[in-house]
């Protein structure tokens, strides 16, 4: 194997939708030598994270019921030398949903020094820090003007999302759904979630007292098929897109023939030799629900087209094709026809 390309300071940052084999991708960049990271680094439970926590059993059992790669180190052990006297010195709960959307020059100091202390502190110990989440996937330009990172978007597709999102539900984890009914419910008056968020049920008024896993799991269980397929569908949309116009790489982790040159290109683009040779194919694949095709066209039809112009870069966009599958990119063209331009 040739020698690594020249150190690189630049701290990596994965990106991409639950379920997109985002820790696949992260355990690959942990397993990379000189790296320090972190799993999941806006995720709520660290507000109240504690070393019995983060390093007891339960972490292998997670493991198992999401079918994540053979972990070494529980998820969240790189947090352990940052606990406070309860939690992730720095975090708060509301980075989780809160401002979802984050353009380069938008100010949120909190969030930026919360993220330079975990740079820092990976630095502080020669490592490269790394910075895998389910939550910045419409943060990128901001944390690229912050920062100054490499920045991977994992990519999955949207059928195969819904499909592991309805396993999880019907096994009594309706989480993942919750979530994107959280993201609307934060961010309704946004622009790019605004036409979906009207259209859903979202806790309003005196209903935010009500806790999100005891008020949203009713109305997820009421919800047909076709809808549920139509809100992950509209999220995979904004989150591919932002992949495509704002990230150094797409990672398609549902393509083993583009492995090789995902290596090559963070190799060349951020001087790290990471290992995606596992990548596989779904061994659970999913067909999306009976009608997907005219869902898919009516979420189409309902994503705002001004926004997303005035969000995603269509030119870079439609560079990064060359990223994907031939299937996959001929899924993505009708979105970026959305862009303009």
């Amino acid at each position: 194997m040739d020698a690594p390309a020249a150190p690189d300071a630049r701290p990596i940052f994965l990106h991409g939708l639950w379920r997109s084999g985002s820790t696949y991708a992260w355990s690959r960049f942990r397993a990379a030598a000189g790296t320090y990271a972190y799993f999941e680094q806006l995720y709520p439970g660290l507000a109240r994270l504690t070393a019995e926590r983060a390093m007891g059993q339960d972490w292998r059992e997670a493991v198992a019921a999401n079918r994540h790669p053979a972990l070494e180190t529980p998820y969240y052990a790189e947090y352990l030398p940052l606990l406070g006297w309860r939690g992730v010195k720095g975090f708060h709960r509301s980075f989780a949903f809160d401002r979802f959307v984050l353009e380069a020059g938008d100010r949120h100091e909190p969030l930026r020094l919360y993220h330079a202390g975990l740079i820092d502190f990976a630095r502080a110990k020669g490592l490269r820090p790394v910075l895998g989440c389910n939550r910045t996937w419409l943060r990128v330009p901001w944390i690229r003007e912050a920062f100054g990172s490499y920045d991977v978007h994992v990519e999955r597709d949207a059928a195969e999302i819904w499909g592991s999102y309805m396993r999880h539900d019907q096994a009594g984890t309706p989480d993942y759904f919750i979530n994107l009914h959280l993201i609307l419910e934060r961010n309704a008056a946004h622009p790019l979630f605004a036409p979906l968020a009207a259209r859903s049920r979202l806790r309003r008024g005196p209903e935010r007292l009500i806790k999100p896993k005891r008020f949203y799991p009713p109305i997820i269980a009421a919800m047909p098929d076709e809808a549920r397929y139509g809100m992950v569908f509209y999220m995979w949309a904004l989150a591919i897109l932002a992949g495509l116009s704002h990230c150094d790489l797409v990672l398609d982790t549902g393509a083993p023939e583009q492995a090789a040159d995902a290596e090559a290109r963070v190799r060349a683009g951020a001087g790290l030799a990471v290992d995606f040779s596992a990548i596989r194919r779904p061994d659970m694949p999913t067909d999306p629900p009976v009608g997907a095709a005219h869902i898919e066209r009516e979420i189409l039809d309902l994503l705002p087209r001004a926004a997303l112009a005035r969000a995603f870069d269509a030119a870079r966009a439609r560079e990064g094709l060359g990223q994907l599958s031939q299937a996959k990119a001929e899924k993505v063209r009708p979105l970026l026809a959305l862009l303009g331009g």
